[in-house]
């Protein structure tokens, strides 16, 4: 049986090294390294001729583990990334259709169902979903839709999240400052001002 080299990469060394441990009691499988951050990371890949990246989503408040994964897949189209995540994927704005990686784990599952990704990932070659993803909407974009933000709306929210100005999210958005500025004000009509500020938190929160 082939034997394919995994490599693990979480900013939480404990937990990472406790996924080392499922992964080297797999037969099929070997670990090559464990890091809690992306440096030398393409030289790593290539020198221990990875298979498979277990990445985690929340690398660091810096490093999007979204971010890494579409770099990886463009200088490294042959390797298998899986994602492990706290998160469902609708709460961080992740449309799995539209999903570029090989798995999507959550951090809150059990060892069998991460078995199950490696097995399903590395023999069958086939996208792996967690069944604990929820299809249902979040209960943010319930509350977004019921108030019918529009989509310039929402764009505007997920800048305003990230600490952009005015300036910047018109530049950004390709709009005059002014129309971002009215575009804020229907916001703040729709939500008032302690709900936009909740809104953005937890848009925050969930990057």
């Amino acid at each position: 049986m082939k034997s394919f080299n995994i490599a693990i990469i979480d900013d939480h060394l404990l937990f990472a090294e406790g996924i080392g441990r499922i992964v080297t009691e797999l037969p099929f499988c070997k670990l090559s390294w464990i890091q809690s951050d992306t440096n030398g990371l393409s030289q790593k890949i290539n020198t221990a001729n990875v298979d498979l990246l277990i990445l985690d989503i929340n690398i660091s408040p810096q490093e999007n583990g979204l971010e890494v994964l579409y770099k990886l897949k463009q200088t490294h189209p042959a390797l298998k990334i899986m994602l492990l995540s706290m998160y469902q994927p609708i709460d961080i704005g992740l449309d799995l259709s539209q999903f570029k990686g090989d798995g999507y784990v959550l951090k809150t599952s059990g060892k069998t169902i991460l078995e199950n990704a490696l097995k399903q990932v590395l023999m069958n070659e086939k996208i792996f979903v967690d069944p604990n993803v929820q299809n249902s909407m979040s209960i943010r974009d319930q509350f977004t839709n019921n108030l019918r933000l529009t989509k310039r709306e929402k764009e505007i929210i997920e800048l305003l999240a990230q600490g952009k100005k005015n300036k910047e999210i018109a530049m950004h958005l390709f709009l005059s400052e002014h129309t971002v500025k009215t575009h804020r004000k229907n916001i703040a009509e729709k939500l008032g001002s302690d709900g936009l500020n909740e809104l953005i938190f937890q848009n925050n929160r969930f990057r």
